[in-house]
Order: C-alpha cells, then sequence, then structure tokens
C-alpha cells in the first residue's frame, strides 16, 4: 500500500498544538458509525421492500381475479348457448391459474425471505468484530 505508513498533522483547536492523526489503514473505531449507518439503512430499504413485493403479489391477484370476473360478465350473453359450459369451465381454470401463481409467488417471496436471513446472520457475524471497539 502507498499509503501505509504516511501520517497527517491535525491543529487541536482548543489549545493550537498539533496533533499526529494516521490517515491509513482506517481503525476499526472509524468504521463503526459508517457501518452502523449502512445497517440502518440498508434495514429500512430492506423492510420498504418487503411491504411492495406483498403489496405488488396482492394487487396482481386483485387486478387478475378482475380480469377473469370481467370475462364472465363479458360471456353473459352465451348463459343459453352450447358454448355455455366451455366458457364456465375456461373461467373456472382462469381462476384456479390465477389463485395458484399468486400462492406460488407467496412461497417464492417466503423462500427468499429465509434465505436472505441466513445470509443477513452470516454477513453480521463477518462485520461483528469490525464494529467492536478495540481497547
Amino acid at each position: 500500500m502507498a499509503h501505509a505508513g504516511r501520517k497527517t498533522f491535525a491543529r487541536d483547536m482548543r489549545n493550537g498544538t498539533l496533533q499526529q492523526q494516521t490517515s491509513w489503514p482506517p481503525t476499526a473505531t472509524s468504521y463503526q458509525p459508517l457501518l452502523k449507518l449502512m445497517m440502518e439503512l440498508t434495514e429500512m430499504w430492506y423492510s420498504a421492500a418487503k411491504k411492495l413485493m406483498l403489496y405488488t403479489i396482492e394487487a396482481t391477484e386483485s387486478v387478475a381475479k378482475g380480469v377473469v370476473e370481467g370475462q364472465r360478465l363479458a360471456s353473459g350473453w352465451a348463459k343459453d348457448t352450447p358454448v355455455a359450459p366451455l366458457l364456465e369451465e375456461q373461467q373456472d381454470i382462469n381462476r384456479d391459474f390465477v389463485t395458484r401463481t399468486a400462492e406460488l409467488a407467496r412461497r417464492l417471496w417466503l423462500l427468499q425471505l429465509e434465505q436472505s436471513k441466513v445470509a443477513t446472520e452470516r454477513v453480521e457475524e463477518e462485520l461483528l468484530p469490525l464494529t467492536k471497539v478495540q481497547a
């Protein structure tokens, strides 16, 4: 490292004396506030992303069910025709597809949450020594 032995001096504003400061490598204590801030920001973002994902799944399922219902209403003209059973079966298949797809999305989302918890725990274990103040 080119900066390994480099030292800087800063003037103490209280009494005007020079104090020696090392600029490289940074100590664990200099990382602590930054790591804490980064962890808090990540947690806030992650929480918002989880809520957004739940909302997206619910909204998409609601829209898809509305489309299936609209299809049922639009095919009301075929109520007394020989095509009616075919249209009803198609609507039942569509309704089941929407329900199963939304359930699959929720399960995959929960699986992703479980995996992310494991990854978060692993990262926290690796970062924990950096956040401890060295005596």
